[in-house]
């Protein structure tokens, strides 16, 4: 998930080239490893590591579905004259 965000991050930092290209500031973009990204969590929020590491569920509780009834569509009677 880190790759795929780090690749997703490298993607926009190319479309910004062109613009900076117009100020003559030249970027290098290397390729990103997921050892090189660091994180800074956002203050005031647990850290991701110590999320995952708890017994609590990230994902959002499933509950059971309810089946919606179809609707018979009643037929038109034709009037005859």
């Amino acid at each position: 998930m880190l790759l795929r965000a780090a690749k997703k991050e490298l993607e926009l930092a190319k479309n910004l080239v062109p613009y900076t290209q117009q100020q003559h500031q030249y970027i290098t973009i290397h390729s990103v490893s997921p050892s090189s990204i660091t994180w800074n969590p956002t203050p005031g929020y647990p850290s991701r590591a110590t999320l995952e590491g708890s017994q609590d569920s990230i994902e959002p509780i499933k509950g059971k579905k309810k089946k919606k009834k179809k609707k018979k569509k009643k037929k038109k009677k034709k009037h005859t004259s």
